[in-house]
């Protein structure tokens, strides 16, 4: 029987269907174009700014170390009258007779506590520096933090110029044109000394210590981390954050090989102040990139592309903030701050009330010791291996590289081959940790205890192969939270490391000059307090284990409120 046509044009519509969906389609094209253009904006802006930041930290470590010990080399022999170099003011002692015990252990005592007083501003300013990002932009305070720390690097260099021209005061005493100056102004003359050497009795190198109070500017380098990667969180779509946050860190290991090889061949033809100054230069220059960056505190809600998913998760942010505004509305601008601060520290009780993100997360107390331990990686190189600090700078380089090859190789191919016994995600990321702790500590222990050059080499590759330790762990804690709890969770691990650079600082400090003291292998006491510090690591990973589909949920955490309250 054949259609009836009369049917079939009764039943067909008179207007066309409504271009609504093809609208909204357009729509979401436009609008999911305009987040990559910008994501690609701001991830491409951020990574030239990390290198060239890097880049000038890089090239700062082996020329200021070798500054600092020249000055405290030439205040130990000008005290020394029978050493030889009692006119050390006025020679230039070479590098090779500044590698006594006496003065390797106060450059060591001398930097472990400006590691130690660094952390102070990033502890007490990272949170309320963060309630001001949210308030004036994430910009300005980025901006404000690399500010305050090129200040800080300007400042240790004039203290360290300051410290050098008091050294040349013997001229007042020794040169024709004191002489006549004497005898036309003795007044001036005495008043001019004995200021000089009142000056050089007040000022010592610690005086560099004083460079850190700059960093209350911005925060410290604790803000300017946070400051990067919240830029980032706030228009890289999430399932592409994680190859930029990787990209970071690429660009961090790519500084090494530019930053250590220029300041060496600056150190080389020109002088040590050469790649100081151009250190700063880097530094700025990252600062005034940023200024290059949108503001991304209001884009954030602009570029997120709608779904049932995330338009609920919004509502709910956007209902709890504005609660939270409407309540505190009568309240100061410093008081509503600090009870944002309160309900904050109150909101992470849930990490310290589980024993196994507790143990989990204090692994990250000695997360700030990789950092650390490279300068005292140079120092243990130059005087138990008899190189210059700037040759021995080259093992930042090498360790800077196998972290790469591991990044990129050694770890997924790891991931692979646990994937393929169908292990779940968060034992993949324990057995890791607990391998990564490992090898830090026994690359820790062998760069304790190696005199051979070719055996400290491998111990400094063995020691980079285990910078997956943090990562595997940071992963396994966001696993085993509710996604409401991970910022808070972050929260409390950049706590943790801070507290851990605080305390490790001068401890590793204090054991590397007590070790030179009794000399031998006990020269690398700082890398065998390093060596329990992360065997102590790998017993917190060994003493958690986790379960299918384990995870602390939104009610676990509402549970554990309510009972301590």
């Amino acid at each position: 029987m054949s259609p009836d046509p009369t049917h079939s044009e009764e039943t067909t519509p008179l207007l066309p269907k409504s271009p609504t969906r093809s609208i909204n389609s357009t729509t979401d094209h436009d609008a999911l174009l305009t987040r990559q253009t910008i994501a690609i904006r701001v991830s491409v802006i951020c990574i030239l700014s990390v290198l060239l930041v890097e880049i000038g930290d890089f090239m700062l470590q082996a020329p200021l170390a070798r500054t600092l010990e020249d000055i405290i080399c030439r205040d130990y022999y000008s005290s020394a009258p029978l050493s030889g170099f009692s006119d050390a003011p006025r020679l230039s002692i070479p590098e090779s007779h500044c590698k006594n015990d006496v003065i390797q252990g106060k450059l060591a005592m001398l930097r472990g506590w400006d590691g130690t007083l660094a952390c102070i501003p990033g502890l007490i300013l990272s949170v309320p520096f963060g309630i001001l990002a949210d308030k004036i932009g994430r910009k300005t305070v980025l901006f404000m933090s690399l500010i305050g720390l090129s200040l800080g690097l300007i400042w240790v260099q004039v203290i360290c110029e300051f410290l050098n021209l008091l050294e040349l005061r013997w001229r007042w005493d020794q040169t024709v044109v004191v002489e006549v100056i004497g005898w036309l102004a003795p007044t001036i003359l005495t008043a001019i000394h004995d200021g000089i050497g009142y000056f050089d009795t007040f000022f010592d190198v610690r005086w560099i210590w004083s460079a850190n109070l700059l960093a209350l500017i911005g925060g410290g380098s604790a803000v300017t981390k946070t400051m990067y990667y919240t830029i980032i969180a706030d228009v890289v779509a999430e399932e592409q954050r994680a190859t930029v946050f990787f990209q970071i860190v690429s660009a961090s290991l790519i500084a090494t090989l530019a930053g250590v090889p220029l300041a060496w061949w600056l150190i080389k033809v020109s002088s040590l102040r050469a790649p100081m100054m151009a250190a700063v230069l880097f530094v700025l220059l990252g600062a005034l990139l940023v200024l290059l960056l949108p503001e991304t505190l209001h884009l954030r809600e602009h570029l997120r592309i709608s779904s049932p998913d995330t338009d609920q998760a919004q509502e709910e942010v956007i209902e709890y903030e504005g609660s939270s505004i409407e309540d505190e509305g009568a309240l100061t601008f410093s008081r509503k701050n600090w009870s944002m601060l309160l309900e904050k520290f109150e909101e992470s009780r849930f990490v310290f009330t589980n024993p196994k993100l507790l143990a989990l997360s204090a692994t990250f107390l000695v997360q700030s010791l990789h950092g650390m331990m490279n300068q005292f990686l140079l120092q243990l190189a130059s005087k138990r291996l008899g190189w210059s600090l700037a040759d021995a700078s080259f093992l930042i380089p090498l360790a800077s590289i196998t972290n790469f090859v591991q990044l990129v190789f050694v770890l997924p191919a790891i991931y692979g081959i646990l994937s393929r016994l169908h292990l779940q995600a968060a034992v993949k990321d324990l057995t890791v940790s607990r391998g990564s702790a490992l090898l830090m500590a026994l690359g820790s222990l062998g760069l304790a205890v190696s005199s051979a050059r070719g055996l400290f080499v491998i111990s400094t590759i063995i020691f980079s192969l285990g910078m997956g330790l943090h990562p595997a762990i940071r992963s396994l804690l966001t696993d085993l939270v509710d996604p409401t709890q991970v910022s808070r969770l972050y929260g409390v691990l950049a706590v943790m490391e801070t507290i851990g650079g605080m305390v490790s600082s001068p401890l590793v400090a204090g054991a590397f000059s007590s070790g030179l003291k009794k000399g031998g292998l006990w020269s690398g006491g700082g890398f065998l307090v390093a060596a329990v510090a992360y065997a102590a690591a790998g017993l917190l990973t060994l003493s958690v284990s986790v379960k299918k589909d384990e995870s602390i949920t939104h009610d676990d955490l509402n549970q554990v409120i309510d009972e301590e309250r």
